[in-house]
């Protein structure tokens, strides 16, 4: 069952935290156009991060009309990347240094780069 509700809780965190406050006042915003972002995994990826970040593109689709480019982390990096898993990208090493307990999930939004990571 765990497997199984990662990739959803995955998608709707980071979806939530990327586009939900985007014309809100104060917190989260999109930083420049979410057309722009593409959607980053690792190129050994674990299990669920291919596919997870394939659901999230999906569900941005869906949602927004955005059809965001999904590669692994062998790709020449851009500006706007959200980053699922534990990526190449210094964002992503620096969001993987944060403390979180083995259960929980972790979103953080650091400029143009939006890094989402789980527990094992």
């Amino acid at each position: 069952m765990k497997k199984r509700l990662l990739p959803i809780l995955l998608v709707l965190a980071l979806f939530v935290s990327i586009c939900g406050c985007a014309g809100a006042t104060g917190g989260a915003r999109v930083v420049g156009n979410l057309g722009d972002y593409c959607i980053i995994y690792p190129e050994n990826a674990a299990a669920l991060e291919q596919p997870s970040a394939l659901y999230l593109a999906g569900y941005i689709l869906e949602k927004t009309g955005y059809d965001l480019a999904v590669t692994d982390d062998s790709a020449k990096e851009t500006a706007y990347e959200i980053l699922i898993g534990d990526t190449n990208r210094s964002k992503s090493k620096a969001a993987a240094k944060l403390e979180y307990a083995e259960d929980e999930l972790l979103i953080k939004a650091d400029g143009k780069k939006s890094c989402c990571t789980a527990g094992t």
